[in-house]
């Protein structure tokens, strides 16, 4: 599974990108549990400034036959103000 971000700000941002993503696995498509988290400072391409954010972020081997999602904090503003909302991903299966 491939994490991927396109962010697009209001004008010029000192800081644009994601803040965190969550990715979660399910063996039936209906119960998901948490299993891994990155952050930007494990994964400094997470963060950029402008006003554009275009980044493949995570790549995740998962389990064949399993399936996968993320959620993606998304972030655009100075750093102290701005704003962040939260985007989950459709699943996805891990193919064999």
């Amino acid at each position: 599974m491939v994490v991927s971000a396109d962010i697009l700000g209001r004008g010029d941002q000192k800081v644009i990108g994601v803040t965190q993503i969550i990715l979660y696995e399910s063996k039936d498509n209906k119960n998901f549990y948490q299993v891994g988290s990155y952050l930007p400072d494990r994964h400094p391409n997470m963060l950029s400034s402008g006003s554009v954010y275009v980044a493949d972020i995570v790549t995740y081997l998962g389990t064949p036959g399993y399936y996968y999602k993320a959620s993606v904090y998304c972030y655009a503003g100075d750093g102290t103000n701005g704003t962040e909302r939260n985007y989950m991903t459709n699943s996805r299966q891990a193919l064999p």
